[in-house]
């Protein structure tokens, strides 16, 4: 079985994590997810935000989401998670969950009462596997971002 690790992208891995970025974003230019990757991963004691990333056994990025915590109306404290791309030859859906299961942690740990997540447009949610598996884990569409109830509002 493999071992997958779920942990904080480090600055110096944003190169490295943009040809899995390119897989949802096509045309976006390495100069801008760098700028945006390195806006995440400021530390200015602010709200809680950065990138989440799956590494295999070798140390290859082979998923990542973006987050921030943020507040929400209905359900209070929020993991707002976004870009979120799992990709792999050997089994694409054992990265999607490790990255789900990361997406609870980090939504336990920070006191979250939801978590928001949202995929690309790109992502038909009524024929995606991603979208299913989101479902299947108990989150719910809301146009194209899923929402996950932790605690009761």
């Amino acid at each position: 079985m493999r071992k997958l690790t779920v942990a904080p992208l480090s600055h110096d891995q944003i190169a490295q994590a943009f040809p899995l970025v390119r897989q949802s974003e096509p045309d976006l230019p390495l100069e801008r997810w760098q700028d945006f990757a390195e806006t995440l991963l400021e530390d200015r004691g602010q709200r809680p935000k950065g990138i989440m990333a799956v590494m295999s056994e070798q140390d290859y990025i082979l998923g990542l989401f973006t987050y921030r915590i943020e507040s929400d109306l209905r359900h209070e404290r929020i993991l707002s998670a976004e870009n979120f791309c799992a990709m792999d030859i050997i089994d694409p859906k054992a990265v999607a969950s490790a990255l789900a299961e990361g997406l609870e942690d980090l939504a336990e740990r920070h006191g979250c009462g939801a978590i928001h997540t949202t995929i690309s447009p790109s992502m038909s949610y009524q024929d995606h596997w991603l979208a299913r598996m989101f479902e299947g884990i108990g989150h719910e569409a809301e146009s194209v971002r899923f929402c996950k109830t932790l605690r009761p509002s």
